[in-house]
């Protein structure tokens, strides 16, 4: 295919006159091209404009050069520029060079949905060019599932290459997340991800297993939704007592008691088997601690000063803002400064009441359950049925 100098022009023609070749040979070329696709089937298209790419044949880069401009001097480019956009077929120039830049990256990007469905094909195409992996996802035709298999196939061929996956792409799969920890040789590898990886408790599982070493760096960086789970937070003090420096506000006041056991303690610790869903508890292994070792844990409930706060709130009924219906709500009318959170935790994680920022009061969950902590006073059966009505005056 000799594009240089299609039509027997002189080197020596003027700006305008290489205006006017220019498009000419723009329009040659999307000419041919289009008439190869309409003349094959789609994927054998692709196939065609990866063959454009081909190094030996050098085509995309000879049409780059000599359609495109790339082989013109920087002033003879802008020069010509200025003349070809006052001209009819400017539009094909730029449509070529859109083509170009997007069979350049990978053809895929021109693909349709049938042909970035069909596995083995593709699968072919990552082993010959890896990168297309990092511009496959840039095609709407491209089923988000579809992208998941093919990041799973490439980090199984190609594991120590490394490409940046969208963060929502990676948090949409445990296999995805495994892989990616599980070739790294060491922690500080996976530096680049961030805020969202370090609020998924699944995560934090998989980093620990594979660096037990690193678990202090690791929990450095443990969002706050963690740090203030109890639940989570406790599995892993018992495993790691240091960890203890990093229990968030809200439930440092159930860690300040230290509980003695005396048998051996079994904990589970969250690992996670393949599956194409949300990152979910699927698999569990045990963990011994010694016997006889200190706990810095406190029981979640019987915390006497909260009792006597729930002894003292005034239940009023407020309706919902959306659904009219009747809210049992309270205030707490002591200042409990900084133990606001470790209350709030308190009555939430046994069910007595959740609070609301939006009216800026708890909102009751269990009514019964408040009467049940009001130890200093004695109801008749009467009464606690009023009290769990909530008509109380």
């Amino acid at each position: 295919m000799n594009i240089s100098y299609c039509g027997g022009h002189n080197k020596s023609l003027s700006i305008s006159n290489w205006a006017e070749i220019i498009l000419d040979k723009t329009n040659i070329v999307l000419s041919l091209i289009k008439s190869v696709k309409d003349s094959l089937e789609h994927q054998e298209y692709i196939e065609f404009l990866y063959q454009l790419r081909n190094k030996e044949a050098n085509i995309i880069n000879k049409i780059s050069d000599d359609v495109l401009l790339q082989g013109f001097s920087l002033n003879a480019r802008m020069s010509i520029k200025k003349i070809m956009k006052e001209m009819d077929g400017y539009e094909q120039f730029l449509e070529l060079a859109s083509l170009k830049g997007l069979i350049s990256n990978t053809p895929l990007l021109l693909a349709n949905k049938e042909v970035l469905s069909r596995k083995p094909f593709i699968y072919q195409l990552i082993d010959i060019d890896p990168s297309l992996i990092s511009f496959i996802n840039e095609n709407n035709e491209l089923e988000k599932q579809d992208f998941i298999d093919y990041v799973l196939y490439y980090l199984d061929n190609f594991p120590n290459k490394d490409f940046r996956i969208k963060d929502e792409i990676i948090l949409s799969d445990i296999r995805i997340i495994r892989k990616i920890v599980e070739s790294k040789s060491n922690y500080n590898e996976l530096n680049h991800l961030d805020d969202p990886f370090y609020k998924l408790g699944i995560f934090i599982d998989i980093v620990s297993s594979k660096f037990p070493d690193s678990i202090i760096e690791i929990f450095k960086k443990v969002g706050e939704n963690l740090i203030n789970d109890f639940e989570f937070m406790s599995r892993y003090v018992l495993m790691n007592s240091e960890l203890i420096n990093y229990v968030g506000p809200e439930i440092k006041h159930l860690f300040l008691d230290g509980i003695e056991k005396s048998a051996v303690i079994e904990v589970e610790i969250n690992t996670c088997e393949s599956s194409n869903e949300t990152p979910v508890k699927s698999k569990t292994k045990k963990v011994t601690k010694k016997k006889n070792q200190i706990l810095e844990i406190a029981p979640i409930v019987n915390d006497e000063r909260f009792q006597k706060i729930l002894q003292n709130v005034e239940i009023i009924e407020k309706p919902h803002s959306k659904s009219g219906e009747m809210l049992k709500v309270f205030k707490v009318d002591e200042d409990l400064g900084t133990d606001f959170q470790a209350f709030a935790t308190y009555v939430n994680k046994n069910d007595i009441a959740y609070y609301s920022k939006f009216i800026k009061a708890f909102v009751v969950k269990n009514i019964e359950l408040i009467a049940s902590v009001t130890t200093s006073m004695l109801y008749s059966s009467e009464q606690i049925q009023i009290f769990s009505s909530g008509k109380l005056f």
